[in-house]
């Protein structure tokens, strides 16, 4: 014997089930593109950084083989050009026989501390670096 189903049952999906369907595979879509998103933010944010680091470990080979300066010269770090993106700044200090100080004392103790600074142009990003200079 055939047994048919009854009159008005179908199998089909409902207008309701629908709608819930796409909208959960709209909300795993956007959380999908939020996250691609993010981690590309991430990893240039990353990018920068490791670069922002190699730059200044350039900069501080270069200062580090500059002979050493009285106080009344200035370290000039010309084999080390600054990449577009960045900006370079250094200053020194010098020590006075207890601490270091901005101002050179009477007589020169025969060491110097370099600051080395490297700044994104758009700020973001700023690399800093200590070279300690001694008179041979």
């Amino acid at each position: 014997m055939i047994r048919h189903a009854p009159e008005g049952h179908d199998d089909g999906v409902t207008l309701i089930e629908l709608v819930i369907t796409i909208g959960i595979l709209g909300i795993t879509f956007v959380a999908l593109l939020g996250g691609m998103f993010i981690f590309q933010t991430s990893a240039t944010n990353h990018a920068r950084q490791a670069d922002g680091a190699d730059y200044i470990r350039q900069y501080a080979e270069v200062v580090s083989a500059l002979p050493y300066q009285s106080c009344t010269a200035t370290y000039v770090a010309t084999g080390f050009s600054v990449p577009s993106g960045w900006t370079a700044s250094l200053s020194t200090t010098y020590w006075n026989g207890t601490a270091f100080t901005s101002t050179c004392p009477t007589t020169d103790a025969g060491l110097d501390a370099v600051h080395l600074t490297l700044t994104s142009t758009d700020g973001r990003d700023t690399e800093t670096l200590d070279v300690v200079k001694r008179a041979s």
